[in-house]
């Protein structure tokens, strides 16, 4: 069997796999880095379960293969188009009003998908009041804003999930094989903002019970586990069952200043669907007899 030289998510490479690579950029050197992501994905048949080929994910394989000085690219084609970062200078039209006082003063909150002009409205607000700011959203995601009575409260975003979380992994308890069948069943809550001038009690854990429960109607999702950085700890009326454990793996940043293993798993509801929700920054405050 020949010995592993590089492992990329769930694909072992040997030392044929890399000459194979290596063919494939000699045979389309001057097509470009895009061109040859396609080929490998297209010989491999390295596809998304929606039947896509897993383009990006083959060109950032190429990216750490060339890294680990394994294989040599050819020059890009194009300068980068997401080299300089947007402002969000330009003001979108939305309320302002302050609003306090009981979560049951008010009309249900709605959810709606971001899209046209509410898409451009949630990357402006993520950009100026997220402390983690704008995402980057790649793959499947969903950005969602929230309204009270026609003014926007709040934004939440879901996107794919990382391959490797050890905490997440060995909470669910699946193997690798396992693993590599069901996690496109979990969605990762990227982002959850409630506007700074919105100071009503409970209403991010009826915001994201509305949202997780939009999701499991869907049919999307089989468990929800909640992330939070514990400053102060708080865990969500919708989401029940504490467990601590700070996550180790691939793909899981931290904010600038938060010290290692800070993030904890504070809350499990199981049903149909695998939810991993990071960085709940308002709710009900965690006590450990409840």
């Amino acid at each position: 069997m020949d010995a592993i030289l590089f492992r990329y998510r769930a694909r072992d490479l040997t030392a044929g796999d890399i000459a194979h690579i290596q063919a494939v950029i000699a045979s389309h050197y001057a097509r470009g880095r895009s061109f040859i992501a396609r080929t490998l994905c297209e010989r491999w048949d390295w596809r998304q379960l929606n039947g896509g080929y897993k383009e990006f994910a083959a060109r950032d394989l190429l990216l750490r293969l060339e890294e680990a000085g394994l294989i040599e690219l050819p020059p890009r084609q194009r300068v980068k188009s997401n080299v300089s970062k947007q402002s969000y200078a330009q003001i979108p039209l939305y309320t302002q009003q302050p609003l306090s006082g009981p979560v049951g003063d008010y009309p249900g909150p709605v959810i709606e998908a971001a899209q046209g002009a509410h898409s451009e409205l949630w990357d402006y607000l993520l950009h100026h009041y997220h402390y983690l700011g704008h995402p980057k959203l790649v793959g499947e995601h969903l950005k969602q804003v929230v309204f009270i009575d026609g003014q926007v409260v709040g934004c939440l975003g879901w996107a794919s999930a990382a391959w490797k979380i050890a905490a997440r992994d060995r909470h669910i308890g699946w193997t690798v094989s396992f693993k590599r069948t069901r996690l496109h069943l979990i969605t990762n809550n990227v982002r959850f903002l409630i506007l700074p001038w919105v100071r009503v009690p409970h209403l991010a854990s009826k915001v994201l019970a509305l949202s997780v429960r939009g999701w499991l109607a869907a049919g999307k999702s089989a468990m929800a586990t909640a992330w939070s950085w514990p400053r102060p700890l708080w865990t969500c009326r919708a989401l029940r069952a504490p467990v601590t454990e700070p996550p180790i793996g691939s793909a899981w940043a931290r904010p600038r200043g938060m010290p290692n293993g800070a993030m904890h798993i504070i809350a499990t509801a199981w049903s149909k669907a695998s939810i991993c929700i990071p960085s709940i920054g308002i709710g009900r405050r965690h006590s450990p007899e409840r």
